[in-house]
């Protein structure tokens, strides 16, 4: 076994090659133009783990990192796990909170608002596929630009590029009042994967603006997000974009 203590980030990096579905990155590092970085933090992780295994790093987990990096593994491997929708990966997402020191509330809520945010298949209409592109659309245009991560995010969320080509139609004809109007008609399941996407899109350039909120406030105002809820999507977003925690 190594006797090299790894890095918070070499354990990030680790976690996702030992647990994470193919050993890989989750889709949100996509986002990130240092993401050789966290490539290199994920081939490190893999090299630790080549000499020494799964169950050292659960041993490691709790001692080198701190809380804002542990939500933020934890966040990151609940939308791994619930995207793979697994038995094992909801044990093993149990496992990881205890071991991470996260009280068991707060787990499952994060937990929660991550299964929404993956939860794609709940929207079985393609009308409401471009609805959905459209309301995160005119969130991204809050303050007047679309950023390239904002870009990467939008192409990564539809099902397939004619969805967001017809979105930008519906937006350019209705606009975001209109939207507003018909995303009150979806479904209870629908209104929550919109809402912790809509979340997601705010960090997802990593700069939250005034307007951005505001609008956000409005759109879970209209898709009936309750106050609890809508400060758990919070929080779970927040936690899930956070990486700056690991330096």
């Amino acid at each position: 076994m190594s006797e090299l203590n790894p890095t918070p980030l070499a354990l990030m990096g680790a976690a996702f090659s030992a647990w994470a579905p193919g050993g890989k990155l989750p889709e949100i590092f996509n986002l990130l133009q240092e993401n050789q970085r966290w490539q290199a933090a994920l081939n490190t992780g893999k090299a630790w783990l080549a000499e020494n295994d799964a169950e050292a790093l659960k041993a490691l987990l709790s001692e080198a990192l701190d809380g804002p990096q542990s939500a933020c593994l934890y966040a990151n491997m609940a939308v791994a796990l619930s995207a793979d929708n697994s038995s094992e990966g909801h044990i093993l997402l149990d496992e990881l909170g205890e071991l991470l020191k996260i009280e068991s509330r707060d787990a499952s809520d994060l937990a929660r608002s991550m299964e929404h945010l993956v939860g794609k298949g709940v929207v079985r209409e393609r009308e409401n596929w471009v609805l959905c592109a459209a309301a995160l659309l005119a969130m991204s245009a809050a303050d007047s630009v679309e950023s390239g991560k904002e870009t990467v995010f939008l192409d990564q969320f539809v099902p397939e590029p004619s969805v967001l080509n017809d979105a930008r139609k519906l937006l350019d004809e209705i606009k975001t009042e209109g939207v507003l109007k018909k995303i009150q008609r979806m479904s209870g399941r629908e209104r929550k994967f919109l809402a912790a996407n809509l979340f997601a899109m705010m960090f997802a350039d990593g700069d939250w603006r005034g307007d951005e909120q505001e609008l956000l406030d409005r759109f879970t105002n209209e898709l009936y997000i309750s106050r609890a809820d809508a400060e758990g999507l919070l929080k779970a977003t927040h936690a899930l974009f956070n990486l700056s925690v690991f330096g």
